[in-house]
């Protein structure tokens, strides 16, 4: 009886201990595991952490890099005919331009280029937004970019023209800027102008550009510009040399009573303070 007495009484004191615990074990050899799985995942989520915070500073250094590595334009890198550029309203990370480094001076990024009727320029809203073509013959960068360059500080505007004789002609505006999506790509400023086709573009500052789901104007011209009733210049309509009032449109440059149609046609900025500069 003795012996049973004292078995029960360590029972008793072994259920109490565990009972006023902060867990309750049914063999020492769970309890161990519990604690060293509790052990395992305190050195993961601490392991997670070191890691967390190892790649909070790669990315950080890999913003520092790209943002001191890449030029905001073609006039930053004389050299270049075609160049990765990082404009830093528009994204972190660089797209790729093209630059002429011959007209007027050089140092000029090109926005849009018409050269032999390959890409199609009668496209939607998105298309204008992002951008499109080939960046060596007929593309145009996208007016999300072109309003981050313009309104990032005072760009000029040079115009390349050809009509389908074989004339060239060009017109150079001292303050172009194109305003943001929220007011439609708006023509916000030209500047003054000096050149030889005559100015085109003043017409249409102050209008919101559109595509041919958003007005008549580029559904008609088969087209997309600022159009204004409904314009006085169109570098985006249709190619082609007999069009009717189809085409691409610079009404002041002109051999004879009539508009010619260009057969190519450039856009180029740069900062002003470029020419300033030079």
């Amino acid at each position: 009886m003795l012996r049973f007495g004292i078995l029960f009484s360590l029972l008793i004191l072994n259920t109490s201990a565990i009972e006023n615990g902060t867990e309750v074990c049914t063999s020492l050899t769970t309890c161990d595991d519990v604690l060293a799985t509790k052990s395992e995942v305190a050195a993961v989520r601490e392991e997670q952490a070191r890691q967390a915070a190892i790649l909070e500073g790669l990315d950080k250094k890999l913003q520092a890099f790209v943002t001191n590595t890449y030029p905001a334009n073609c006039a930053e890198s004389r050299n270049s005919s075609k160049l990765l550029v990082r404009v830093p309203s528009y994204s972190t990370y660089p797209f790729e331009v093209t630059c002429d480094q011959e007209s007027h001076g050089g140092g000029w990024t090109t926005v849009l280029r018409r050269n032999d009727g390959s890409q199609d320029f009668f496209l939607e809203w998105k298309d204008y937004q992002k951008g499109f073509g080939q960046l060596d013959n007929e593309f145009f960068i996208g007016l999300d970019k072109l309003h981050a360059m313009t309104s990032s500080e005072p760009h000029e505007l040079l115009v390349l023209l050809e009509n389908f004789y074989g004339n060239q002609s060009y017109e150079l505006y001292d303050n172009f800027r194109v305003g943001p999506e929220s007011n439609n790509y708006t023509l916000e400023s030209v500047g003054s102008f000096s050149g030889d086709a005559g100015d085109s573009l003043e017409y249409h500052l102050g209008r919101q550009f559109t595509t041919k789901e958003r007005g008549d104007c580029a559904k008609g011209f088969q087209g997309a510009w600022w159009y204004y009733n409904c314009l006085h210049s169109d570098l985006c309509g249709m190619y082609g040399e007999m069009q009717g009032v189809y085409g691409i449109i610079w009404s002041s440059f002109r051999t004879g009573e009539f508009m010619d149609m260009m057969k190519r046609a450039v856009m180029l900025i740069r900062p002003a303070t470029f020419s300033t500069a030079a």
